[in-house]
């Protein structure tokens, strides 16, 4: 009987180990998930910084396009 109890109390104990670990590997898991959620939007925040300025850009290549193709008058002092 004294056996029984020695056997319960060591699978007791062994089981105590292994969700204290479970508990370990998932607060290492939530905190990765946290960072990685901060980084993904960190990212988002540049490519949309990144898709203004190309927006930017690509109007103002247009502008200096159209310039280009305006017929070349000569001042009026000529």
């Amino acid at each position: 009987m004294e056996t029984d109890l020695t056997s319960d109390k060591n699978r007791l104990l062994e089981i105590e180990e292994r969700l204290m670990k479970t508990e370990t590997s998932l607060a290492h898991v939530e905190d990765f998930l946290v960072k990685t959620q901060e980084e993904a939007l960190n990212l988002w925040k540049e490519i949309e910084k990144v898709k203004r300025q190309n927006t930017r850009l690509e109007n103002k290549i247009k502008e200096l396009e159209e310039l280009e193709n305006l017929p070349h008058a000569k001042p009026p002092h000529y």
